[in-house]
């Protein structure tokens, strides 16, 4: 950002503790939570105001849209995603509601999911396998597909435990097919990057998998305008910010249909945002701030007037990531580094000594690995080639 633009923070006393003193001069204020869910920012960024007369409320995660929103709503701010936007883009049942209006295909059949019967009720409606999910969850968290009666009585008996508890869960008929996730850009309501990936396996696979991957689409591929297409509709349909990227994921079912399975005004996650740095050049949440922020914007090509989503074409033929996520023990040793199966990009947190339990999330990983090739089947190869080397020299006890 600009020298001339001033800065307050609310963050976390972790996130605090790891900024060193350069970093913190940048800010007028630093307002440090102990509990980010709490309340109090709300009020306090509302409070504060009259001090600091805000002209922008700027959110990276996802958890903050809604609360950034409001609190835009609260100080009378048109500039940033408003609260119908940010509902839209994270209640999964009021977007699937939306798009469905719109003749946009979504999964045949969703509903609110507030108690055990709305779960057993809903598959004697409509049958097996379906998926229970946060309606306004993301990274897979807490998401469960029900395949037959035997994982429908496991369900029941450890995750709808709570009987005074909002559930707040939107359960669905399942979508067969492969997982694509399509990436991209608007800035002033202009289309100006959308690309397609191809998950390896499926996110939901967290728990049970070695791994999370995609890799991104050649431009020889037919499916790549049709999920542009596709996406760009889904876009349209929604009440979408001036300015935000956005990641979608969609279904390509057998019988030849794009399903959406949900949409979000954020950055993706895992490897998703070095993926599209190598591909297209553009750090998509450096972009993102300095347009909530009305500040200039990096990289300038973006901002062509001229310039729309068919103009961008990736620099590589397809790179993609892997994160490979922990076993459950004690980490003895593990590569650093990687110079082998074209790698772009290596890191993680994963040191020697460290002990971890199963996966949480889709993203939670002990590394993230960027790899590349001239052809989607050998970026796929070297995805998978990378993913056995590093597990072959780790060892765990």
């Amino acid at each position: 950002l600009s020298d001339d633009v001033k800065l307050v923070m609310f963050t976390t006393s972790d996130i605090y503790d790891r900024m060193d003193d350069q970093k913190r001069s940048r800010y007028e204020l630093i307002h440090v939570f102990d509990d980010y869910h709490s309340g109090l920012i709300e009020y306090e960024a509302t409070r504060t105001n009259s001090i600091y007369n805000y002209t922008c409320v700027v959110c990276l995660d996802e958890e903050d849209l809604i609360r950034c929103a409001r609190i835009r709503q609260n100080l009378g701010l048109e500039n940033g995603q408003s609260l119908i936007s940010a509902m839209q883009y994270r209640d999964k049942i009021l977007m699937k509601t939306v798009l469905q209006d719109n003749g946009i295909r979504v999964p045949d059949h969703f509903a609110e999911c507030e108690s055990a019967s709305d779960v057993f009720n809903f598959i004697n409606m409509y049958g097996y396998p379906v998926v229970v999910k946060p309606r306004k969850g993301y990274g897979s968290v807490s998401t469960s597909i029900i395949k037959d009666e035997q994982e429908l009585e496991a369900f029941l008996a450890t995750f709808l435990d709570n009987l005074d508890a909002t559930l707040d869960l939107e359960i669905e008929t399942f979508c067969h097919g492969p997982m694509y996730h399509i990436d991209g850009m608007v800035i002033d309501n202009q289309l100006k990057l959308i690309w397609p990936s191809l998950y390896v396996n499926l996110c939901i696979d967290y728990g049970n998998a070695r791994y999370n991957a995609s890799y991104s689409l050649a431009t020889s591929n037919a499916m790549v305008k049709r999920l542009q297409l596709y996406v760009k509709s889904v876009i349209d349909a929604l009440d979408s910010p001036k300015c935000f990227p956005f990641h979608a994921e969609v279904f390509h079912t057998p019988d030849d249909e794009l399903i959406l399975c949900e949409i979000a005004s954020r950055v993706g996650g895992a490897g998703i945002r070095h993926v599209t740095k190598e591909l297209f050049d553009i750090e998509l949440d450096k972009t993102w701030v300095q347009t909530q922020c009305g500040d200039y914007i990096t990289p300038d090509w973006i901002t062509y007037p001229a310039h729309n989503w068919l103009d961008t074409v990736p620099s590589l033929g397809s790179a993609g990531w892997i994160i490979i996520f922990p076993k459950e023990g004690t980490l003895i040793n593990c590569p650093d580094d990687c110079n082998q199966f074209n790698c772009l990009l290596f890191y993680g947190g994963a040191k020697p000594g460290n002990v971890y339990n199963k996966a949480e999330h889709s993203a939670d990983s002990m590394v993230t690995i960027l790899v590349y090739g001239e052809t989607e089947r050998e970026c796929e190869q070297n995805l998978m080639e990378v993913l056995q080397w590093y597990e072959n020299n780790c060892t765990w006890e």
